[in-house]
C-alpha cells in the first residue's frame, strides 16, 4: 500500500520556509502523523503554524541577521528602481506622451506593474540565495517594508481620489503595484530551491 502523501503545495511551503535546528525532524513527524490518517486541513494548519513559529524564533534568536537580510533586500529594491526601473519607465513615458492611444490603453499601467513584478521576483530570488537558512523571515520583513513604504503615497492618492475622479486610476495602480511587488518577492523567494529541499521532497 502506497503511503499517503501530504498536500503538495503545503509540503513545498513547509520544506522551503520552515527553519530552526529541528525543522527536518519536525517535517518528518508531520509526514508520519499525516500518513496515520490526519486530514489535509490539519496538515495545512500545522504548516502555517510551523512557518510562523520559525519566523518568531528567528526574530528572537537572530535579530541582527534578520535586520541584515532586510537591509540587503531593501538595498536591492532601491538599486533595481534606480538603475533599471526608473530609466525604462522614463523612456516609456516619453514614448507614451506622443501616443494618445497608448496612454489610454492598459499597456501603460500594465507595463509599470510588469516591471515591478519582474524586479520584485529577482530581488526575492537573490535575497534567499544569501539568506536561505532564514528564508521565511527575510521574505516577510521585505514584504512588510515594501508595503509600509508605499502607504504614504497610497494615503495621498486616496485623499486626492476622494475629490477628483481622475486620481482613481493612479490609486488603483498604486494598490495593484504594492500587491504585485509583494507577490513577486514571495514567488521569487520560493522559486529558488535549495538542494536539501529537492532531496527532502524526493525522499518524502
Amino acid at each position: 500500500m502506497m503511503p499517503r502523501r501530504p498536500p503538495r503545495l503545503a509540503d513545498r511551503l513547509l520544506h522551503r520556509l520552515a527553519s530552526g535546528p529541528r525543522c527536518l525532524s519536525l517535517i518528518g513527524d508531520l509526514h508520519e502523523q499525516y500518513g496515520r490518517g490526519r486530514s489535509a486541513s490539519w496538515y495545512w494548519r500545522q504548516t502555517i503554524k510551523t512557518i510562523f513559529v520559525g519566523i518568531a524564533s528567528d526574530l528572537r534568536r537572530h535579530p541582527f541577521e534578520s535586520l541584515h537580510a532586510l537591509c540587503a533586500g531593501w538595498g536591492a529594491v532601491l538599486l533595481y528602481n534606480a538603475v533599471i526601473l526608473s530609466p525604462i519607465w522614463w523612456l516609456f513615458e516619453r514614448i507614451a506622451l506622443n501616443s494618445e492611444t497608448m496612454r489610454r490603453s492598459v499597456v501603460f499601467p500594465g507595463t509599470r506593474i510588469l516591471l515591478g513584478f519582474i524586479g520584485a521576483y529577482v530581488v526575492g530570488r537573490v535575497l534567499v540565495r544569501f539568506h536561505s537558512e532564514r528564508r521565511a523571515v527575510s521574505l516577510l520583513l521585505l514584504v512588510v517594508a515594501v508595503i509600509f513604504t508605499g502607504l504614504p503615497r497610497l494615503f495621498s492618492l486616496s485623499v486626492d481620489a476622494w475629490g477628483y475622479s481622475n486620481y482613481r486610476l493612479y490609486l488603483g495602480m498604486q494598490i495593484v503595484s504594492m500587491l504585485v511587488s509583494a507577490l513577486g518577492i514571495i514567488v521569487g523567494g520560493l522559486s529558488d530551491e535549495r538542494p536539501e529541499d529537492h532531496n527532502l521532497l524526493i525522499d518524502g
